[in-house]
């Protein structure tokens, strides 16, 4: 599996992960591609066909009972919601955002802005710590 600077099949590549390699990823895409946690660089988990490979990458056994937010490729690479919650929500510039004095994000990260209830947000990654990208 090729590892890539960006989440691009054009990216440069940056190394190659080899069969039974066991890597962390923190983040997902809506269509697919792995953000490495310990080193840099994107994996795309399947390639449908390109290049007749299909799955190149899974959750170990153990780990199989990890539900993601959109399980299916999009092709569009993103994921459509709404805002449901009637106060609406905060946009923080980085994950770590929250409403308590313990959960207030360090300087760079500041609220951007707040969602209204009924608008629609298109993410494009999720991390694992149910952040979502916009």
């Amino acid at each position: 599996a090729v590892v890539r600077a960006e989440p691009q099949l054009g990216a440069r590549m940056l190394t190659k992960k080899g069969w039974g390699a066991r890597f962390f990823c923190g983040e997902v895409t809506v269509n697919g591609w792995l953000r490495l946690s310990h080193e840099p660089g994107w994996l795309l988990a399947d390639l449908r066909g390109i290049g007749g490979q299909w799955e190149v990458a899974k959750p170990v056994a153990k780990d199989a009972g990890v539900e993601l937010d959109v399980p299916g490729y999009q092709p569009q690479g993103l994921c459509c919601l709404v805002v449901c919650d009637p106060e609406g929500v905060d946009v923080w510039d980085a994950p770590g955002g929250g409403s308590s004095a313990s959960a207030r994000p360090p300087e760079p990260q500041r609220r951007r802005r707040l969602r209204r209830p009924g608008e629609l947000l298109f993410a494009r990654a999720r991390d694992f710590g149910g952040w979502l990208r916009l």
